[in-house]
């Protein structure tokens, strides 16, 4: 049996540590997201990115999702700038104000 590769100290830290910075919010929109949450909305998160094709090392994820699989999302190099994305992002959120700001379907 292969011994699975246990992740370091440091690496868990800098994780728990940045997760600590995540958030979300429901937002409006007019959008349909197959489905969205009650009363037309969807949730938008601030997430940090620890999937290994990640661009950068530190990579912050924007993310909008409906209420099932729909979703868009930008990857963002530090947490100042995706923080920053995170809070300019207005209702109604639309997939083409998205798709403007860099959004990609997740």
């Amino acid at each position: 049996m292969k011994k699975r590769k246990q992740s370091s100290k440091k690496g868990d830290k800098a994780f728990v540590k940045a997760s600590k910075k995540s958030r979300s919010k429901l937002m409006l929109t007019t959008d349909d997201w197959f489905p969205t949450f009650e009363g037309n909305h969807v949730r938008v998160s601030l997430t940090f990115d620890m999937r290994r094709e990640s661009l950068t090392p530190d990579a912050w994820r924007v993310q909008i999702w409906g209420a099932d699989d729909m979703g868009m999302e930008i990857e963002v190099a530090n947490y100042e700038e995706a923080s920053a994305l995170y809070e300019k992002l207005q209702e109604p959120i639309t997939k083409r104000r998205l798709g403007v700001l860099g959004f990609v379907n997740a």
